[in-house]
């Protein structure tokens, strides 16, 4: 009797065992993952402002510039802008500069006045105030937003692909994008989408992947079928490109398109990362394995 107790002890926690695992494995962990699409910063030029006359500076000569700039001599009205000229000529005070003590000397009369002293101001020790005068009036630029922080999150991603003429990667168009991920393992990303290029195009422009092998979904990501995505690919009815090579280091990122623009994403391991996983030495061509 306390053998058959044990024994159905043992199956119990098996089967409790079991459960939990099957949850984790297909519940716990994973989010949903939405799409980013990188965007193009519009800086805003800073618009023209008005051109101040330097101080001092005569305002008669400045209103005599612009009436001799006319082919004819007009007569000047009075009145008008015409007595401006004699007007700004500075009256001196006989009576003052002729009483002892009070330091006046006869100005020349010829002298341009002196424009002040531009006082530039001293930078703070925390930097709000611009040493350079300029910087004051300088127009403020939008800030860009930081799409590669964005897309490095678990819940975002952008979908590129790698062309065939560079090797790099670049983003592309697609839409109706249903994606999962979870932080356990950059091997649980798994996406669904569509795309309006045709496989012909895309042949010629995307890299082909070799060996293309769709890993497993949880069963309620019901767009993503591992099994039949695999028999598709054997068969030819969809094609594998190269999404981005070492995503995660040793990790591709692998794109599956249908003639009829259904599109399917996920991760799978490289040579590179089958070899640093296992330990051994790295095969020629794989970029050297990050040290933590």
């Amino acid at each position: 009797m306390s053998g058959r107790l044990l024994v159905s002890l043992l199956l119990g926690v098996t089967v409790i065992f079991g459960g939990v695992l099957w949850y984790f494995q297909n519940y716990a962990f994973y989010e949903q993952v939405t799409l980013v699409e990188p965007i193009t910063p519009q800086v805003e030029m800073p618009q023209p402002t008005s051109v101040v006359e330097p101080a001092g500076q005569d305002e008669g000569a400045s209103i005599a510039t612009s009436t001799t700039s006319n082919d004819a001599p007009k007569p000047a009205v009075p009145g008008t802008l015409g007595d401006v000229a004699s007007a700004a000529e500075p009256e001196v005070d006989t009576e003052t500069l002729a009483k002892p003590g009070t330091g006046g000397q006869s100005p020349a009369t010829n002298a341009p006045a002196e424009a002040p002293a531009v006082v530039i101001p001293a930078a703070k020790v925390d930097g709000t105030t611009p040493i350079d005068p300029d910087a004051a009036n300088a127009a403020e630029l939008p800030e860009a937003q930081d799409n590669i922080k964005t897309a490095a999150l678990s819940s975002a991603t952008t979908i590129r692909m790698t062309r065939v003429w560079d090797n790099l990667p670049e983003v592309l168009s697609v839409e109706n994008f249903q994606g999962i991920d979870a932080n356990t393992s950059p091997l649980k990303f798994k996406g669904c989408f569509s795309v309006s290029h045709s496989i012909p195009m895309m042949t010629e422009t995307y890299v082909v992947y070799d060996n293309p092998t769709p890993l497993k979904a949880p069963i309620w990501f019901h767009c993503y079928r591992h099994k039949r995505l695999s028999q598709d690919i054997e068969s030819g009815e969809a094609v594998a490109f190269l999404g981005e090579a070492n995503i995660t280091y040793g990790i591709d990122r692998v794109i599956a398109v249908y003639g009829d623009g259904r599109a399917y994403v996920w991760h799978q391991i490289n040579h590179c990362g089958r070899a640093a996983f296992a330990g051994e030495d790295l095969p020629t061509g794989c970029p050297p394995k990050a040290e933590r």
